[in-house]
């Protein structure tokens, strides 16, 4: 399959690659001093997240797809590009992306910040695509990097 992450028109598609398909996950607000606490969340204490309720980046891809390699909405897989490396992410069925395409966001999950970061609670099932891209991969003429078509195989966990 090719996945695309900036070409819209090979995806063929207007929705968001970000899905409420969180796990459960606890968060400590950090305290918060002289800095309105504006998110809603309880300052300096946990709060809880229920299954489905915050949206995270997926991967979107054709529900035919979906069926033809038995994967539902929800489930995990591992992204493998040519040169071996990898990504993991939750799939997100949708008859808007073409046959044979993935669509995934730019960049924002897998990632574990040094800090307080909420979405450090859901990096081991959030993709980053840019793990994917080949740094040697770009139009030699205007120095584009090529990671609007990255050639991946799906490995259902």
């Amino acid at each position: 399959m090719t996945m695309t992450t900036v070409c819209p028109y090979l995806a063929g598609t207007n929705t968001e690659c970000m899905k409420p398909l969180n796990d459960d996950l606890v968060y400590k607000m950090p305290k918060t001093e002289n800095v309105p606490n504006k998110s809603g969340l309880l300052d300096d204490k946990e709060n809880s997240f229920k299954t489905g309720s915050i949206s995270i980046p997926v991967f979107a891809m054709n529900s035919g797809d979906g069926k033809n390699l038995s994967l539902k909405t929800g489930d995990i897989v591992t992204l493998e590009n040519p040169l071996q490396k990898m990504i993991k992410g939750k799939v997100f069925l949708t008859e808007e992306i073409m046959p044979g395409v993935i669509k995934t966001a730019f960049g924002p999950g897998g990632q574990k910040a040094s800090g307080i970061g909420f979405m450090n609670q859901a990096s081991e099932y959030t993709p980053n695509i840019n793990e994917l891209h080949d740094p040697d991969n770009f139009n030699r003429l205007t120095g584009t990097p090529g990671f609007g078509d990255i050639m991946v195989k799906i490995v259902k966990e």
